[in-house]
């Protein structure tokens, strides 16, 4: 029976407010006032009646708004989503969602000039149960200040940013860094016994703020801090909102060009300090949207043909941007799974084109066309360690070059997907040999390749390949370092090897054969790869002019030099465990002679 009352109180406002046109000032605000009061009654957490869906209410707000938008926005709208009410816990998800969505539907409707809203119709119910939705297309152009004020919402725009920023800022706390699928408390965990109960609503208040976003800008939350927060919700444990986080930030590479290189830069922030490599899967699916979000801005830059003016600043912060990209990527090249190697060999093509279609002719060469010209060179130098087929495979292939190379399944060592051709034995990993696909990448990055042409890139790398060091060897370390030198004599280890540290282990070695052959001369140099300190003043729209006034900061490597590493691997040649010896003999063998 309340579903039914409230549908016909639905249809009931609908003729009162847009065929009828109210009545006198007081008589209207007195209904208007009653009507408010029954459905969202002053200081409950819920919604009058329960469990319905909350699109009627969304509505009912939309057609006072028609006639009446300051009684709308002031005394519904800022009351559900608590303007001016410290939010640090979220009591009220439903409330919330309701005025959220309400009033980014009466914006659209001002902005897109769409008249009087239809009358209701019967809402459909399909033999499951559920409801029958109409899919309304939104704008996803930012709000600004100016297009509130001309549709006549500016004295409600800025408290409903910042009731906004609030609540995804307690949102964030509650149910998006604790619900990240990398947390180690959430390893074992099914996504559907985790979103029950009382935080499925706050949840979908969640889904909310995110679609929002950028339509929507929270006031008081940087730039960057936004960026960071949509990224970890990527690898949230709830798909949806993972879906919905990835659009937002996919809309702001497709529609806000000034905003790109943050999404990008802010991104791989977000890979290199959250998704390390015993995520494998979550790191693929991390590439695969780093290289999403190039092939947007990609298609972006070709189909808008009228070509603007760029500062000098935005280009140096651009090409440090898809430099970073050219890093991260060379360093996921070391990887041992085809398909990572496979993702970093399409970003680097994508960052070529952009650098292409996007950046002025630059003295540094793009790091993919490097590698093509060295791959003769990394055929000569892997085919002693291929087999009698893959040799024949390689000499008969017509062209060969990065994407072609990176495809090889079974040229890496202590990968899932093939038995490299240096596994000696179920027991031992010998790593103290290369394989064909640590010769390739030892060929791309010689001194007459990508060493000498792309210097800003493999600057770049140098602080993520280290990272990656240090995060991955406590994976592999089972026994510690014995300092009696007669251990250096066993030739097998104390216990047999799971498979599991075989891939991290033949991943450390490429890791450190990688390092050892970028290792910087200078211990002091500074790595500039983090985006820029940015912030919104008051309305989005300013944030131009506040970059105009910024420039980069350059950042130390983590205090890890060259000298450091060097002084962290160096005990473990007295490892009693030979494969882990064996790797580090093999890294220190490749030491760039400048470091």
């Amino acid at each position: 029976m309340c579903r039914v009352a409230l549908e016909s109180l639905y249809r009931l406002l609908w003729v009162y407010m847009i065929r009828v046109k109210c009545e006198s000032n007081t008589a209207t605000q007195t209904r208007l006032q009653s009507i408010v009061n029954s459905l969202f009654p002053k200081g409950s957490k819920a919604v009058v009646p329960r469990d319905t869906p909350l699109n009627i209410f969304v509505k009912i707000i939309q057609f006072i708004a028609q006639e009446r938008l300051d009684f709308a926005m002031k005394e519904i709208v800022f009351d559900l989503i608590s303007v001016g009410r410290p939010i640090k816990i979220i009591l009220t998800p439903e409330r919330m969602s309701i005025g959220l969505r309400a009033f980014l539907v009466v914006a659209d409707s001002l902005q897109q000039k769409e008249g009087y809203p239809p009358m209701p119709r019967t809402v459909g119910v399909l033999p499951s149960g559920n409801t029958l939705r109409v899919k309304k297309t939104f704008i996803n152009k930012v709000l600004t200040e100016d297009t509130a004020k001309s549709i006549g919402m500016s004295q409600y725009y800025f408290y409903v940013r910042k009731a906004f920023d609030d609540i995804l800022k307690a949102l964030d706390v509650q149910y998006g860094r604790p619900l990240m699928m990398t947390t180690v408390q959430n390893a074992n965990k099914e996504p559907d016994d985790m979103i029950t109960g009382e935080r499925k609503p706050k949840i979908d208040l969640f889904r909310t703020c995110v679609a929002a976003v950028p339509r929507l800008i929270p006031d008081g939350m940087r730039r960057q801090d936004l960026v960071d927060l949509l990224s970890r919700l990527t690898v949230h444990m709830d798909e949806e909102l993972r879906g919905l986080a990835f659009q937002s930030l996919q809309n702001m590479m497709l529609d806000f060009p000034e905003w790109r290189e943050d999404v990008i830069q802010g991104f791989i922030q977000f890979i290199l300090r959250e998704v390390n490599d015993t995520f494998p899967q979550l790191l693929d699916n991390a590439l695969r949207v780093l290289l999403q979000f190039l092939t947007t801005w990609k298609n972006a830059l070709n189909t808008n043909s009228v070509k603007k003016e760029v500062s000098e600043i935005r280009i140096e912060q651009m090409t440090s941007a898809l430099h970073l990209v050219e890093g991260i990527a060379l360093v996921m090249l070391c990887n041992c799974k085809v398909s990572t190697r496979r993702l970093a060999a399409h970003i680097l093509k994508e960052t070529k084109t952009v650098m292409k279609l996007q950046l002025p002719p630059r003295t540094e060469e793009p790091v993919v066309d490097v590698i093509d010209r060295a791959c003769s060179a990394a055929i000569n130098n892997c085919l002693p360690y291929l087999p009698t087929s893959e040799k024949s495979a390689l000499l008969a292939a017509s062209a060969v070059d990065l994407q072609w190379l990176a495809e090889r399944s079974s040229w890496a060592t202590g990968t899932h997907e093939g038995e490299g051709p240096n596994k000696a034995s179920a027991d031992i990993l010998d790593l103290s040999q290369m394989d064909a696909w640590c010769a390739c990448l030892m060929s791309f990055i010689h001194q007459d390749y990508v060493l000498k042409h792309c210097p800003t890139a493999v600057t770049l790398s140098w602080p993520i390949v280290t990272s990656r060091i240090t995060c991955l060897f406590s994976n592999i370390e089972l026994n510690p370092v014995n300092d009696n030198r007669a251990s250096l004599l066993r030739t097998t280890t104390v216990k047999k090897v799971p498979s599991e540290r075989d891939v991290y282990l033949s991943l450390w070695r490429n890791y450190l054969l990688y390092a050892c052959r970028v290792a910087p001369s200078n211990s002091n140099i500074t790595v500039r790869y983090l985006s820029p300190d940015l912030s919104f003043s008051s309305s989005p729209e300013n944030a131009a002019s506040d970059r105009a006034e910024h420039r980069y900061t350059g950042i130390s490597n983590s205090g890890i030099s060259a000298s450091n590493l060097f002084k962290q691997i160096v005990p473990f040649l007295r490892s009693e465990q030979a494969d882990l010896r064996g790797a580090v003999v093999l890294g220190l063998s490749h030491v760039n002679h400048l470091a």
